[in-house]
Parts: C-alpha cells; sequence; structure tokens
C-alpha cells in the first residue's frame, strides 16, 4: 500500500521464501561468497524490501518533494551534543549537510544520500556488501550542481 502513491511497481516486499521473485538477484558477502536471500517476515519492514533503481529513484524524488509520509523524520534533531533524524543521519560533509539513511541483508546493500538543501540526491544499490556511505557522500559532493 505504501508503495503505491508512488508508482514503485518494480518494488516488493516479499515476507517469505514462497514470495521471492522467481528471479531474484544473488547476493555477495565481503568475501564474495553467495548469500541466499533473507526474508524477514515480520521484520520485513525494516529492511526486506526489493526494488529497482528506477523505482528507487522515484523514491528519492518523492523524499526531496515532500511527498512521503512520515519525511519529518529527516528533519534534524538535538541528540547530546551533536543532531540526527530520526532513522536518519545527518552527516556534515566537504562544507554541506547531508541526509542518509542505508541498510543491508544478506549480501545487498542500499544507500540514500540527500542534499535538501540543494534539491539533490542519490541512491546506491548493490548485491555485496560494502563503505557506500562515504562513496555516496563523495559522489554526490564531488556532482556539480
Amino acid at each position: 500500500p505504501m508503495l503505491a502513491p508512488f508508482g514503485l511497481s518494480q518494488s516488493c516486499m516479499p515476507l517469505t521464501d514462497a514470495a521471492l521473485p522467481a528471479n531474484v538477484t544473488p547476493g555477495f558477502d565481503v568475501l564474495h561468497r553467495s548469500q541466499d536471500p533473507w526474508p524477514l517476515d515480520a521484520y520485513a519492514p525494516a529492511g526486506g524490501l526489493r526494488s529497482t533503481a528506477k523505482d528507487m529513484s522515484t523514491y528519492v524524488r518523492a523524499l526531496l518533494d515532500g511527498t512521503v509520509p512520515g519525511g519529518t523524520a529527516m528533519d534534524p534533531r538535538w541528540v547530546g551534543d551533536s543532531y540526527r533524524a530520526l532513522t536518519w543521519s545527518i552527516v556534515p560533509f566537504e562544507g554541506r549537510d547531508y541526509t542518509l539513511h542505508g541498510g543491508a541483508t544478506g549480501g545487498f546493500q542500499c544507500t540514500v544520500v540527500l542534499d535538501r538543501e540543494n534539491d539533490r540526491g542519490l541512491v546506491i544499490l548493490t548485491n555485496t556488501i560494502g563503505g557506500l556511505e562515504q562513496q555516496g557522500l563523495e559522489i554526490l559532493a564531488h556532482t556539480p550542481m
């Protein structure tokens, strides 16, 4: 239901092995060993979304436009001597604050980096585990506006 308003027709959240798409992409760990997909059952909303670059780009645009329900979770809040957002990180990098969220499951990783002040964002999807957050910051920071 949450995906439908954004037209994310190539995204799904399989809850069980039986619900996985027939052509599921294999994932790989840091040693490049094949990993079985992780259908997360009741925990699926915490990391079970399977998507495409096209659908995730649409989602990033909706995040930047402010049309995603719960988008205020990206707004900075003070925590101790720094600030963060709910489920999002606010990361200062090269003179600009970026809003960042990433996650990984059995051989897959996704990172979303937003430059909300300049209405720009990116998503990196991969079927292996690695340090995507830093790479996303560097790509967005060094891409001309």
